[in-house]
């Protein structure tokens, strides 16, 4: 409303590609070119936790409870996290370049990339 600034979140120490608000509001995350995917509280602007990822991370989005993570990297892959379930992302390959978004479909069952 005031256009004045509300927070500042500090963390990344590269360009910052993209954001990502949880479903249910309590938190965001973000991805960078310093290979990290950094979740953060809104409310207080702390970085909860940072994801080491080995490429620049261009896109970053949830499903629509918040239970699955999608990242687009410069690495030509796609990973795909289950929160919570301590397993390890699954990596998708296939592009011959960049990759540059992903988004999960309405019904949540696939995604597409470009």
């Amino acid at each position: 409303e005031t256009g004045k600034e509300i927070r500042r979140f500090k963390g990344h120490t590269g360009d910052i590609h993209c954001v990502a608000f949880h479903p249910l509001g309590q938190c965001m995350i973000s991805g960078s070119s310093d290979k990290t995917i950094r979740i953060w509280d809104i409310e207080t602007g702390e970085c909860l936790d940072t994801l080491e990822i080995k490429s620049t991370v261009r896109s970053v989005s949830y499903n629509s409870d918040g239970t699955k993570l999608l990242a687009a990297l410069a690495a030509k892959v796609i990973l795909l996290w289950h929160i919570g379930s301590g397993e390890k992302p699954k990596v998708y390959r296939g592009h011959t370049g960049q990759v540059f978004s992903a988004l999960f479909n309405s019904d949540e069952k696939k995604f597409i990339s470009c």
